[in-house]
């Protein structure tokens, strides 16, 4: 297992607005092309590098729901997810890990929770685990599907920090799905309405 350099850097800045959203999957397949037979990429969105450097996830992905939505994709394309500390609780700071740096357990509640259950779906499922990757490439949302056998998970990630009108490829309007996240079913439409930085989860129903 070996750190995701490329992968970071590019969902880095696709959330700063330097890249395109499409460039994910290209980092995505670069990275899985170097990997020596039965190597992972430890997938993070931040690390203590990237913490000490470019600031806490919070502020690197433009406040708590950028930081959960760039979770997702680093924990959901590909890889073994990494979690830093203070990550979970949505921790401002921008930690200088070679001092001690205590952090707030207590901060943000919602964001652990919403974390946990991020872990949780990825636990259950081989597709997310180690499913062959289906793109579906747009300017603005990063939409993928994995697929390992019977399990079928659809993922998708409204990249921008503003509403989005997404217009959901031809090939799955009218599908079914059980929200993967939350209760309930969805039949998707033509177009969403994805609100800033919103994922959603879907697995086949």
């Amino acid at each position: 297992m070996n750190y995701d350099f490329e992968f970071y850097n590019t969902l880095n800045g696709i959330f700063s607005g330097a890249a395109a959203p499409t460039a994910l999957f290209t980092s995505n397949t670069n990275e899985a092309n170097t990997l020596a037979d039965g190597g992972v990429k430890l997938r993070y969105s931040t690390n203590h590098d990237a913490t000490s450097a470019d600031g806490a996830t919070v502020t690197i992905y433009n406040g708590k729901q950028g930081a959960l939505a760039a979770f997702v994709l680093a924990a959901y394309m590909g890889g073994t997810p990494l979690l830093y500390t203070g990550q979970e609780v949505g921790s401002p700071k921008k930690i200088n890990f070679f001092v001690n740096d205590p952090i707030d357990w207590t901060a943000n509640a919602d964001m652990t929770a919403a974390y946990k259950k991020i872990i949780a779906l990825r636990k259950s499922s081989e597709a997310i685990k180690t499913g062959a990757l289906t793109a579906y490439n747009n300017t603005d949302v990063i939409t993928f599907e994995k697929k390992a056998g019977t399990d079928d998970v659809l993922i998708i990630v409204n990249a921008r920090n503003s509403t989005v009108d997404y217009a959901v490829p031809a090939g799955l309007q009218g599908t079914q799905w059980v929200n993967g996240l939350e209760a309930g079913t969805t039949t998707l439409p033509s177009k969403l309405a994805l609100k800033p930085y919103q994922y959603l989860v879907f697995k086949k129903n």
